[in-house]
């Protein structure tokens, strides 16, 4: 089963990542495109890139997931 993590934006959620990453084999990152391109390189496992406000997304790329962790930050 998947592990999905939404929207990663600083280094504790890269280290907690890489945990989710040696304990899974299929670790999905949905990564805000407006992260810089430095910090979507150190995400570890298959990230899809875009819009994280569009739940269509989301909600195709999680299917199947047995664990979902969600950052949501203030605009």
């Amino acid at each position: 089963m998947p592990a999905f993590f939404i929207n990663p934006i600083n280094e504790e959620h890269i280290e907690l990542l890489n945990r989710l990453d040696a304990q899974n084999q299929d670790l999905r990152v949905f990564v805000s495109d407006k992260n810089s391109q430095d910090f979507i390189d150190k995400i570890p496992g298959k990230k899809a890139i875009g819009d994280i406000t569009d739940d269509s997304h989301i909600s195709t790329a999680s299917e199947g997931a047995s664990v979902s962790y969600t950052h949501l930050r203030a605009h």
